[in-house]
């Protein structure tokens, strides 16, 4: 029988029904707005020792807040790696001004938590009656590589597009120009801004998405993937495959395909959905990943996502139907 070794929440553990001898180490965390006494309590029961913050909160929590935060979680021997920033809007001219101010605080709250990374999306959501984009499973993106320019967004025919090419660009220009201007302050606290794949309607391919990380050529601009937030345009393998080492964090999550939503899929509960947990454990050992794996979850328990983490560390069925 095979036995694989992996660490969650700081303990050596393992697993007899790996049939994988992993080599990565994969920990695990939870997702939330708050840390208190309770929380941490929950974490621990869980087999937990690690929290994500979630800044999509108001008000923001304070600086001595969020330092009080910190030092609760040292004491109890909680982690926090990462920190949420969210959406910024840096595409809309009239909020352009005050998301970058947003985005500073946020960068400095996650200094003050203690991470190293934060999760930002330099991109309003895009509107319902947005321009019309093409079929999810259709797009294809051309672009130039010194500008980022969007030619083309499906192999065939683009001119029922060219509304959604021109918002695509104006999005990516002002996205690069707001991130140039966050990169010094994040470099200063010692914060790499994670860009994640999110419903945006942007950046919808990783080949793509990796240029636009890649364009800054700074280490202090990674990759943060979702697991669950693209499975409309292609297999999440695809985008560990393409962001490898740029990969700094990861959230897990389940999804399925539906139609009536505008982003063509939605959130379920772990291991009701259509990702295969195993085939993407297998293409993190692939790519040397070693580190945080976050729940953006809420349908299950703080204990039982807790046995959803080991469960994939170990390359297990996540949530076996059986138990």
């Amino acid at each position: 029988m095979n036995k694989c070794l992996f660490l969650l929440a700081g303990v050596l553990t393992v697993s007899a029904a790996c049939a994988v001898p992993y080599k990565t180490v994969i920990k695990g965390a939870l997702l939330k707005e708050r840390l208190n006494a309770k929380t941490v309590r929950d974490l621990r029961s869980a087999g937990l020792a690690g929290v994500e913050m979630n800044l999509m909160v108001e008000p923001l929590p304070t600086l001595d807040e969020a330092r009080a935060a910190r030092r609760l979680a040292e004491s109890k021997g909680i982690e926090i790696p990462s920190v949420i920033g969210g959406w910024f809007a840096f595409n809309e001219p009239e909020k352009c001004a005050a998301e970058l101010e947003k985005a500073k605080r946020c960068i400095t709250l996650t200094k003050a938590y203690g991470a190293s990374v934060m999760l930002i999306v330099p991109v309003g959501r895009y509107p319902d009656n947005g321009p019309k984009f093409p079929p999810f499973r259709e797009i294809s993106y051309s672009w130039n590589p010194a500008t980022l320019e969007v030619t083309a967004v499906t192999k065939g025919d683009n001119a029922p597009y060219a509304d959604y090419i021109r918002r695509q660009n104006a999005a990516t220009a002002a996205a690069v120009a707001a991130m140039r201007e966050l990169i010094p302050l994040a470099a200063e606290k010692g914060v790499i801004l994670a860009l994640e794949n999110v419903g945006s309607r942007m950046w919808m391919k990783p080949d793509y998405y990796h240029a636009l990380v890649k364009s800054f050529n700074s280490p202090w601009v990674k990759f943060y993937f979702d697991m669950g937030n693209s499975i409309n345009v292609g297999d999440p393998c695809d985008w560990i495959d393409e962001f490898g080492a740029d990969i700094v964090k990861l959230h897990l999550k389940d999804d399925v395909y539906d139609a009536s939503r505008p982003w063509g899929q939605r959130m379920v509960a772990i291991g009701e959905g259509v990702l295969d947990f195993k085939k993407i454990r297998n293409a993190l050992e692939k790519i040397n990943y070693n580190g945080w794996v976050v729940v953006e979850s809420d349908f299950q328990s703080d204990a039982d996502h807790g046995k959803i983490l080991r469960r994939f560390a170990a390359g297990e069925s996540v949530w076996p139907k059986n138990r």
